[in-house]
């Protein structure tokens, strides 16, 4: 299968560390850093999940210049994150060109992992779904018209709840709005999946896991019942290993 993700990537930095005496020139705790992890991380993280489910390149628009950086202190012993630095770089808007129209019509499925950064803006988010043959989008936007023709919407709670959403719109769509709920599982219009408890080591990236194995399971069966609990053990899988997880591999 052809899968292509459209989104902004950004380096994950994860430094792990300990804590065992104050900053005698601040309140503040001193961080002696014994190693670093890093890891494509928002879309980037996508791709990579699904690339670990498919067992295959994964074709993948992104960002060319601006790098997100996204850089976590973790105190190992409690894997607590002291503090995280964010850089966000201006990007580059994202342009439908005949080359990328081309390959959106091309692709059996078309994920999008907006991540707000201004990178994709409504009108190209509309176009990418409308000459889409199957979409999913994961958004941080509030949610519009423009949104009407992807086939299906995924959100976390608190991202659902914005108040500048298009109430109308949620309630015109709400059967193709699937929203995750942490140790919850997720719902979808009226119905609930719940999920197994795992004891949660870090929950960074668990979203990315979950789109992924939605796209991964609904594309074996069409079945959107069957993707979200599988989506579910994905965000489960992700939450109970140290870290962004990019490899799914295990549960296939």
């Amino acid at each position: 299968m052809k899968i292509l993700v459209i989104g902004e990537k950004c380096l994950d930095i994860f430094h792990y560390g300990r804590t065992t005496r104050l900053n005698p020139e601040a309140p503040t705790p001193v961080f002696v850093k014994d190693a670093t992890i890093e890891n494509e991380g928002m879309a980037g993280n996508v791709k990579e999940n699904l690339r670990s489910l498919f067992q295959s390149k994964i074709d993948f628009f992104h960002q060319s210049s601006a790098v997100i950086k996204k850089e976590r202190f973790v105190e190992t012993s409690h894997n607590y994150i002291l503090l995280r630095v964010d850089e966000e770089p201006q990007t580059k808007t994202f342009e439908i060109t005949e080359n990328v129209k081309r390959e959106i019509e091309d692709a059996d499925a078309v994920v999008v992992s907006d991540y707000h950064k201004g990178f994709l803006k409504e009108e190209i988010l509309q176009e990418i779904a409308e000459i889409s043959k199957l979409s999913f989008l994961d958004t941080k936007k509030a949610l519009g018209n423009w949104a009407k023709d992807y086939t299906w919407i995924k959100f976390n709670s608190s991202e659902y709840m914005n108040p500048l959403h298009d109430q109308q719109f949620l309630k015109d769509h709400h059967g193709k709005i699937i929203v995750t709920l942490g140790s919850g599982g997720a719902k979808m219009g009226n119905n609930y999946f719940p999920t197994s408890p795992v004891e949660i080591m870090d929950v960074a990236g668990a979203g990315d896991s979950f789109l992924a194995g939605l796209v991964y399971e609904y594309l074996q069966n069409e079945n959107i019942s069957d993707a979200i609990k599988f989506a579910n053990l994905a965000a489960g899988y992700a939450v109970s290993k140290r870290g962004v997880i990019s490899d799914l591999s295990s549960l296939i």
